[in-house]
């Protein structure tokens, strides 16, 4: 009883507030452009200054994690390569392609996944999540900006594939706090006091928005590409990776950090991507707002599972 009830209650914030968002966008509080607004804000700025803060006031010794850093890498480019050969055989059109596997491949690990570890658990698991959410990224925006130019048949430019990956705003966000961190600099209390506000209203921002940008319009028409994207996103690739971590001895906030990173839903920037490079965006939104509400289920009974079985 008591591992349900520290699971639904970190599950259930986020929840109301993807419920709240959505609400918002019934009554029409809010615009669809006023919800785009906050999307931009909460990517730009929100989240970047959340993961500065979390790594700049991280004590580095005890959470850096090689090995669980390494195995992350390792089931990111094993997803990638999953995606790679299974997408083919779902869908059909290049712009199908391109938008399914991104679905598969990028997780929302920061909006979804901090306020998840900051309800159940501690500092120490959410630094440790910030980080390796950090080393996922160049790794994950990699893989994206390749395979939409692949299916776009057009030429990889190894600068511009460069500029991408590095000019993630969750990336440089997480570099800087890990510099100063390292550097031993001190913010004055005023100047701390008003990035821990910040940072305070990111994560319920981020999911209110994500709750206003639900749309659940298409559903027939990508029925196919909607089904797989909930099975495998959220069961086939967490019980795949999830297993390797066990046999592999991982546990406690190692383990915790696994689970989340690889049952998040698909990422916003599915969406994203598919309106910048090749894709179809309409699919891409329905994909994102499906395997979101999947995984309020999935995520439930993967970390119930894990706390019954003494993972974390």
């Amino acid at each position: 009883m008591k591992n349900f009830l520290l699971t639904f209650n970190g599950i259930m914030p986020i929840v109301c507030l993807i419920a709240f968002g959505y609400f918002l966008k019934r009554i029409r509080f809010l615009s669809a452009e006023g919800f785009k607004q906050i999307d931009k804000l909460c990517f730009k700025y929100l989240i970047p200054i959340m993961l500065f803060h979390n790594i700049f006031t991280a004590d580095l010794s005890s959470i850096l994690n090689w090995n669980v850093i390494l195995f992350m890498e390792a089931g990111l480019a094993a997803t990638f390569l999953f995606s790679m050969l299974i997408v083919p055989l779902i869908t059909d059109t290049p712009e199908k392609k391109a938008t399914v596997v991104h679905g598969f491949g990028h997780g929302n690990l920061a909006v979804m996944g901090i306020p998840l570890i900051s309800s159940m658990f501690g500092a120490e698991e959410v630094a440790l999540y910030t980080v390796m959410v950090a080393a996922s990224s160049p790794l994950v925006n990699g893989f994206m900006v390749y395979e939409h130019t692949h299916y776009d048949k057009k030429h990889l430019n190894f600068p511009e594939l460069l500029k991408k990956i590095f000019s993630s705003p969750y990336l440089c966000a997480t570099l800087i706090g890990l510099a100063l961190n390292l550097l031993g600099v001190k913010f004055p209390a005023f100047l701390n006091t008003a990035v821990v506000n910040i940072k305070g209203i990111a994560s319920p921002l981020c999911l209110i928005s994500m709750g206003g940008a639900f749309e659940f319009s298409g559903f027939r028409e990508y029925k196919k590409e909607i089904i797989w994207s909930c099975i495998i996103r959220c069961i086939v690739i967490p019980a795949a990776v999830l297993s390797a971590a066990a046999l592999a001895g991982f546990r406690g906030a190692p383990m915790l950090a696994l689970t989340i990173i690889f049952t998040c839903p698909s990422a916003v920037a599915t969406y994203s991507y598919s309106v910048g490079m090749c894709g179809d965006p309409k699919c891409a939104s329905q994909i994102v707002v499906y395997t979101t509400v999947f995984s309020l289920f999935t995520i439930f009974a993967w970390l119930f599972a894990m706390l019954q079985l003494g993972m974390f």
